[in-house]
């Protein structure tokens, strides 16, 4: 995902290794107006409401008890509001009990699994997408990409191996990250500061439903950076690329460990001729 800063460390980690990245690429989501009524009008969200859905498993690691404390303090200025959560709920994770709890459970609908066929329209039918994730494996996140693909603006967490992509800060709302060999510096998500998630998840999402301008402005950037990095030809290309000039270097020495040496084969001969034993017998002689 992080071409840029995860490339930086593992050459620092491996220094005299050739580093290489291969983009994740995902197929365009994209659906029409009839998609979104239709996603809308099952789980009961009138067109004018302000639909804010996370996708993917439902859990903790996807900051789901953040975003249903954010949600309890934006409806304080947009009350026409509701939560999607779109994805397969697990036995150690109740967001139902936990919308309850935090006095929003009649603006949350968990919609369970979801099939793949469905996710163009339900991406479709939201406003705006929170694809928080912690803690973090330095992972791809495709639930995002997808967001990106269908040009929904998106709030993400803010992690190191993404620290390339220039995001809105929303405690300032300035550009941060970015490299400065992009030529294009306008920012494709909202991104919070982990150790500031509660503050900054709520400025955000407040920003997010009153602002027309900014979400419009996000969804084009959003849509534009799948375009240009994401898409399925790209990953493509890059697997293209990496196993060609793989398969053009010749093969690495190995250093084998002393009973591999000189030949397995004899080893192995050697420790089961005692029981009248041949490796023919356990069809481990290629010959």
């Amino acid at each position: 995902m992080a071409p840029g800063d995860t490339g930086l460390t593992l050459r620092q980690m491996y220094p005299g290794r050739d580093v290489e990245s291969i983009r994740m690429g995902v197929p365009d989501p994209m659906a029409g107006a009839s998609e979104r009524e239709r996603i809308r009008a099952r789980h009961a969200v009138p067109p004018e409401t302000m639909l804010v859905a996370a996708y993917g498993g439902v859990t903790p690691e996807k900051r789901i008890p953040q975003i249903l404390r954010a949600l309890a303090a934006t409806r304080l200025v947009q009350p026409n509001l509701k939560l999607l959560l779109v994805g397969a709920t697990t036995d150690h994770y109740d967001p139902k009990a936990d919308a309850a709890a935090t006095g929003v459970s009649d603006l949350v609908t968990v919609t369970g699994y979801v099939p793949d066929s469905e996710l163009p329209a339900y991406l479709a039918a939201a406003d705006v997408a929170c694809c928080l994730r912690w803690p973090s494996a330095q992972e791809t996140s495709a639930s995002w990409l997808r967001c990106l693909a269908a040009g929904l603006p998106t709030i993400i967490t803010d992690l190191a191996h993404q620290s390339e992509l220039p995001t809105l800060d929303p405690r300032n709302w300035a550009v941060q990250h970015g490299l400065p060999t992009l030529a294009n510096q306008t920012p494709v998500a909202v991104a919070i500061d982990i150790l500031d998630e509660d503050h900054s998840l709520a400025l955000a999402l407040r920003r997010l439903v009153t602002d027309a301008a900014l979400r419009q402005q996000l969804a084009r950037a959003a849509r534009s950076h799948w375009v240009s990095q994401h898409q399925l030809d790209h990953m493509a290309d890059d697997y293209d690329r990496v196993l060609t000039a793989a398969a053009l270097r010749s093969a690495p020495g190995a250093a084998l460990p002393p009973h591999l040496r000189p030949n397995p084969l004899d080893h192995a001969q050697t420790l089961i001729a005692p029981f009248g034993l041949t490796t023919r017998d356990l069809d481990l002689d290629p010959s």
